[in-house]
């Protein structure tokens, strides 16, 4: 999925329902983003998740962390949220 980047300059990935979201990490380190970046992860259409989509994730997270960015996660269904928890 392409990145959205809002005229508040907060970056809007919707994931796809693939578990590694790879594509979609892929198109966000290409983007350019201002620092501190501000990133939504809508996982409107993902319907699980596994131990590289969170791996993934994590380094997204300690990266934003690390850059006093943030993160958002949007729209989790109740087994995603479940797999979190």
């Amino acid at each position: 999925m392409p990145v959205e980047i809002r005229p508040d300059r907060v970056a809007v990935v919707s994931l796809v329902d693939e578990p590694k979201f790879a594509n979609d990490f892929e198109s966000l380190e290409s983007t350019k983003l201002d620092a501190p970046a501000s990133i939504v992860l809508d996982f409107g259409t993902v319907r699980h998740i596994n131990s590289s989509g969170i791996a993934a994730l994590l380094r997204l997270r300690k990266r934003l962390i690390e850059e006093d960015g943030k993160l958002v996660l949007c729209r989790l269904s109740p087994q995603v949220s479940s797999v979190f928890q």
